[in-house]
């Protein structure tokens, strides 16, 4: 059997939430931005056994590349509004009759959906399951929430997200309900995962895993940091910095010599400088480049400099196929990237929310990301995934471990 590290090579996990799950598909329904994506992606790491994700966007990207009109495709208007027509239900009705197959064939399916039609379109793929147990589970987020995460992603028409963020549930009854508004993707995919063992049954004998807690070792290993994670956490910063620009940035950030607006330069560099890597791919060293952000830019310029790094980086990530690699101490692979994109934002985010006096929580899933790739030998069990990272790079105490005055992180991959 392959190891948890093999196994992600695959494309198979072994989860972390053992046990007698019958339940044979998942369908997953929320607006644009809303965190279905990411919940699908942690519940295939969470569940026992193969998990497939399909979706409606599946579906949109497998359609031709003709223009799509009202009353016959699926239309994105500017104003965010999406509108399908006949044509387009009818392969609807298809996808939906197939999903089906797959379940009844032995497949397990999450289906990652936003319902446009509200209890109308879960009426009509309710029909279409008709025969596999089905587990409908709504995922709520805060319109402004979700429409922030829009913005810091770019690639989806504005305004979809705050459209969407009601109307998908009007009408629809669920078995379950989560909210990504103010729980990360992980936490709610944990509670769906919890929820079907109850609901499915006690564990299969002998197959009894502990659920993962945060002042321990994750079990297993943690679904792959990808684009939409970084674009995630980029957002996360931008709400946390963006009511700060009145201060004063010329303080250090936190502990740093760096001035609070030195330091989201620095972000910016860092992050043109992985996107840079992935996208020529040099294989003994970085590129001859350097992002230097003019010394007048005023802290929301700085801003705006490091939102646009991170979406470059985001777009070099989703871009680059898993086997590529490029330069960093040895070759590194997008992951890693996505990694160190990840670990830049979230602790400077920390220093210059402690410079200026408003202290940010970094989230705990991307925390534990990021100690799984750059440092596999972290102490996990002596405190919360955001602490344990802050001793890692020097930035905080744990129990018996004095702060360490120096470190590194460890991306390269051995091929």
């Amino acid at each position: 059997m392959p190891t948890a590290t093999e196994s992600r090579r695959t494309g198979i996990r072994h989860g972390a939430y053992g046990g007698t799950v019958t339940t044979q598909v998942i369908v997953l329904n929320g607006g644009s931005s809303s965190g279905t994506s990411s919940i699908a992606r942690h519940l295939q790491a969470l569940l026992p056994g193969p998990w497939l994700v399909l979706g409606i966007d599946t579906l949109i990207e497998a359609l031709p590349p003709a223009a799509p009109t009202d009353d016959d495709g699926i239309a994105f208007h500017p104003d965010g509004e999406v509108r399908v027509g006949a044509r387009f239900r009818d392969l609807e009705a298809a996808w939906n009759k197939g999903l089906a197959a797959m379940a009844r064939a032995g497949a397990r399916v999450i289906v990652d959906d936003v319902f446009l039609g509200g209890a109308a379109s879960q009426e009509r793929l309710r029909r279409a399951l008709d025969g596999p147990r089905v587990a409908w589970v709504g995922v709520r987020c805060d319109a402004e929430v979700a429409a922030g995460r829009e913005r810091a992603r770019g690639d989806r028409v504005p305004g979809m997200a705050a459209r969407q963020a009601d109307s998908v549930h009007a009408g629809v009854t669920y078995d379950l309900e989560v909210d990504t508004t103010h729980t990360e993707a992980i936490g709610c995919a944990r509670t769906v995962a919890g929820w079907l063992r109850e609901r499915d049954g006690p564990p299969a004998a002998g197959d009894a895993r502990p659920e993962p807690v945060g002042q321990t070792e994750p079990v297993g290993r943690p679904a792959p940091v990808d684009h939409r994670d970084l674009a995630d956490v980029l957002a996360d910063s931008g709400r946390a910095l963006t009511p700060l620009l009145g201060a004063d940035w010329s303080v250090p950030a936190g502990a740093l010599e760096w001035s609070c607006r030195a330091t989201a330069a620095h972000i910016a560099h860092d992050l043109l400088a992985y996107a840079g890597q992935l996208a020529a791919l040099p294989d003994d060293g970085y590129l001859p480049l350097d992002l230097v952000v003019h010394p007048d830019a005023t802290p929301a310029q700085a801003l705006r400099a490091v939102a646009a790094c991170g979406k470059l980086l985001c777009d070099a990530v989703a871009a680059a196929p898993s086997e590529a690699r490029a330069w960093h101490w040895g070759p590194c692979d997008p992951e890693g990237f996505a990694d160190m994109g990840t670990a830049e934002i979230l602790l400077h985010t920390w220093d210059i929310t402690r410079g200026l006096g408003a202290p940010w929580a970094m989230p705990g899933a991307a925390c534990t990301a990021v100690l799984r790739r750059l440092f596999p030998e972290a102490p996990y069990r002596e405190g919360d995934p955001a602490s344990v990272l802050l001793w890692c790079t020097g930035r905080g105490e744990l129990p018996d471990r004095p702060r360490r005055a120096s470190w590194t992180w460890a991306a390269a991959v051995a091929d």
